[in-house]
């Protein structure tokens, strides 16, 4: 990559991101999580925050679990700041636990354990309802308030493999659900109860995947199931939502689905578009709806955007392994830590200990961009123009004087010569003073 985007370094490997913006006040909290998970490697594991671009990260500690997942958000009832890490446990048949940490000082403030590690969450828009997904492909639903985690409401068991994706309307009662298992599965979540399942189905001639099979005659390997890893919504009613999904390799896809206009809890396949060509290992949209992230396997980001559908900047070899985690930008507004002017609009994780910022600025205001002749040739016009102006108010009056001098001068030229810019010797004189 090259400027004005760059890499932010955590020193540990990064399995999760989350990030925050508020559009009122412009405030701006980056979150990572991961390390060197339970093994003896000498990494340890952290949970890091940065607010508002502030160079002194805050680190937590996590001892010898792992932070998979994070998710930030702010109370409607207090308008407090809540940090949510699922966390997997040192041996996996421990099950997980869910964190909360209060922002901006990075306490624990409770924890919730399950019997199944954690592999997605969600917070709805009335921050009064959590979504927790598993790695046995179930979902549940548990109350949320200020004061804690609160009883289990419903569970939501129809998906056969790990969830990778969970997501809430910000009008409506909906959750959107994306695993493993090829699917997407919309909710209601007042009760759990399943309103629509749709499945997100690989071409058959997949170009990449063909290409790969038939490279040195290698025999075709199996495709596996198809893994849909990531979905959301791209309306406030939740009437359109997007899916990305591919085999283990190969090309992957993102699917564009309408809600019936006849039974809106109901949806429809209005497109299928091959947009990367690896999978994608992580996505995230903003939430102005706008604007897809992708990382893939082989270490690209797409920025797609979703007016536009189709990619509006592809950055190669961003990371030395694979992307873990992705975050867009969460609303196109001016946040704190900005004040260089560029704008942020998409970060990636890593398990090389990085997290890349990406911009879809070619470069920082007020920077030349490099080959830009036609640009630069402008501005050193209007910059001779200036100039001559300036030159043009100091010297008016006194080409003034010098002009009413010479009207009666048959050498005119030269009377304006000596008169404006400069004395012959033959006039220089030394006055004396008469004493």
């Amino acid at each position: 990559m090259k400027p004005p985007n760059r890499w932010d370094v955590t020193g540990f490997p990064v399995f999760a991101l989350s990030w925050f913006g508020d559009p009122d006040d412009g405030t701006s909290i980056v979150a990572c999580s991961g390390g060197g998970g339970s093994a003896k490697t000498g990494v340890k594991n952290y949970i890091s925050v940065t607010i508002n671009a502030d160079p002194e990260a805050r680190q937590i500690s996590t001892g010898t679990n792992l932070g998979t997942k994070l998710h930030i958000y702010k109370s409607q009832q207090t308008q407090k700041l809540w940090l949510l890490a699922g966390v997997a446990l040192e041996k996996s048949d421990m099950g997980g636990e869910i964190h909360r940490y209060s922002l901006p000082d990075c306490n624990l403030d409770c924890f919730m354990k399950l019997e199944t590690p954690v592999s997605a969450l969600a917070v709805n828009p009335m921050t009064d309802l959590i979504a927790v997904g598993c790695e046995n492909g179930t979902v549940a639903a548990f109350a949320l308030s200020d004061d804690g985690f609160g009883e289990q409401l419903y569970t939501c068991q129809k998906h056969t493999e790990e969830i990778c994706c969970l997501t809430f309307t910000v009008r409506g009662s909906k959750l959107l659900s994306s695993a493993k298992d090829g699917t997407c599965l919309v909710w209601d979540d007042k009760d759990g109860s399943l309103l629509s399942e749709v499945t997100c189905e690989i071409p058959a001639e997949d170009p990449a995947l063909n290409k790969n099979n038939n490279k040195n005659k290698r025999k075709p390997r199996a495709k596996g199931n198809v893994i849909v890893r990531g979905c959301a919504f791209g309306d406030l009613e939740g009437n359109i939502f997007y899916s990305v999904a591919s085999y283990r390799m190969g090309s992957s896809y993102l699917y564009r689905w309408f809600a019936d206009r006849n039974n809106p809890s109901q949806y429809q396949l209005h497109d299928r578009v091959a947009c990367t060509q690896s999978p994608v290992s992580a996505m995230s949209l903003s939430q102005d709806g706008g604007l897809l992230v992708m990382g893939t396997t082989e270490s690209s980001v797409t920025l797609w955007g979703t007016a536009e559908w189709r990619p509006l900047k592809v950055f190669r070899e961003v990371h030395g392994f694979l992307p873990t985690c992705a975050a867009a930008r969460p609303f196109p507004v001016a946040l704190q830590g900005e004040e260089d002017g560029v704008q942020v609009h998409a970060r990636t994780g890593s398990g090389d200990g990085t997290i890349a910022c990406m911009t879809l600025q070619k470069s920082a205001p007020g920077a030349i961009p490099k080959g830009s002749s036609g640009g630069y040739a402008f501005m050193l016009l209007l910059h001779r123009l200036l100039v001559a102006m300036i030159l043009g108010c100091i010297f008016s009056p006194v080409l003034k004087e010098a002009h009413t001098r010479c009207r009666a001068s048959e050498t005119t030229a030269t009377c304006l010569l000596q008169e404006g810019f400069y004395i012959p010797s033959s006039r220089l004189t030394l006055e004396s003073k008469p004493y």
